[in-house]
């Protein structure tokens, strides 16, 4: 329940006007544990209504992928350079 609520904050930081670029962060951890994965995948399915609605112009970046190909997290970032973010990929690499 507690996701839900965490959830509906996300959403609403990302329907925010103002905010065009949007930095995804999780590194691997996160799909070891069942409930973090299933979290991040809702998560995901709003970033893709968002790219898929035309009015939207949210872009979503990344400091740099994992070998597992997940949004590094900071703190194991050795520097920091943005790279683009492709959601789709992500979505489905998570599912599978």
């Amino acid at each position: 329940m507690r996701f839900q609520k965490n959830l509906k904050v996300i959403k609403k930081i990302l329907n925010d006007k103002k905010i065009n670029d949007v930095l995804i962060a999780t590194g691997n951890d996160f799909s070891k544990r069942g409930y973090l994965k299933e979290a991040f995948k809702q998560i995901l399915d709003y970033c893709l209504e968002l790219i898929n609605n035309p009015s939207s112009n949210k872009k979503f970046w990344a400091i740099k992928l994992t070998k597992d190909n997940f949004p590094m997290h900071p703190s194991r970032a050795p520097h920091i350079v943005f790279t683009t973010l492709n959601i789709q990929k992500l979505y489905f690499d998570l599912i599978k």
